[in-house]
């Protein structure tokens, strides 16, 4: 995947330019099991782990290219995506200043799995962003292990679910919480019982601005997966009702 593509349309957001920072292969702290990018190719427990990475310099240059070409008049926003867990990049904060100065109006988006919020400087980093998308599947730990699969060095869910919290209240941005709902040919599912009730209550611990009601769709994911019907999710958007007024719930 080239540093930047797209655009692409996104339900959530648009008309979506997209900047990879990591490229070459999935990388990731997490092998979720419903990951439309298949399992992770390269597992790694932080930033100081990557060997390559997208620096500053190359994003502008290639952003310029795109802007000269193309123009900004057609996008609604700059998402930070891509080939695996973006806060990865040790340059985060940095490239996220410099597209901030192109493309000025345009907010700018990051999607991350919060595996690494519990670190200081990448909740630094995610202070520049206008919208963090932050992924939270699992309010207890048999969950988390299961649908997230983490990678060996990742904090339990509890501590990522108070480092999220703890961000919320750092930030000045929009925060949206996004969880993927879901069953598996085994038996499991986070749709109902302990499981939901769990992730329901870490979710109104955070507060965020939004919470995504969602399940994978997109093929990729493992075969044993199996996604949550509407009825499902609606259900479960109910269940959210309780705590969040309905236009904080997307599904």
């Amino acid at each position: 995947m080239p540093v930047i593509y797209g655009p692409v349309l996104s339900w959530r957001f648009g008309r979506s330019l997209g900047i990879d920072l990591i490229v070459k292969v999935k990388t990731c702290t997490f092998n979720c099991v419903y990951c439309q990018l298949g399992k992770t190719k390269r597992c790694v427990s932080g930033p100081e782990e990557l060997k390559e990475y997208v620096r500053e310099n190359e994003v502008e240059k290639e952003l310029r290219k795109y802007m000269t070409k193309e123009g900004l008049s057609y996008i609604d926003v700059v998402t930070f995506s891509g080939m695996g867990e973006p806060t990865l990049n040790p340059r985060l904060g940095l490239v996220v200043r410099r597209v901030k100065k192109l493309v000025r109006e345009k907010p700018i988006v990051i999607l991350t799995n919060s595996s690494l919020f519990y670190r200081g400087e990448i909740r630094e980093a995610l202070l520049n962003f206008d919208v963090v998308v932050a992924k939270l599947d699992a309010g207890d730990e048999k969950a988390y292990r299961i649908i997230n699969r983490p990678y060996k060095g990742k904090p339990p869910i509890e501590v990522i679910i108070e480092s999220i919290a703890k961000f919320r209240s750092e930030y000045r941005g929009r925060l949206m919480i996004q969880s993927m709902f879901l069953h598996t040919n085994f038996g499991f599912t986070n749709c109902r019982g302990e499981h939901l009730t769990r992730l329901v209550e870490a979710i109104t611990k955070i507060d965020p601005d939004v919470v995504q009601v969602d399940t994978p769709y997109r093929p990729g994911g493992e075969k044993f997966v199996v996604p949550a019907s509407l009825e499902e999710l609606r259900e479960i958007g109910e269940s959210l009702s309780e705590y969040f007024n309905k236009n904080r719930i997307w599904i």
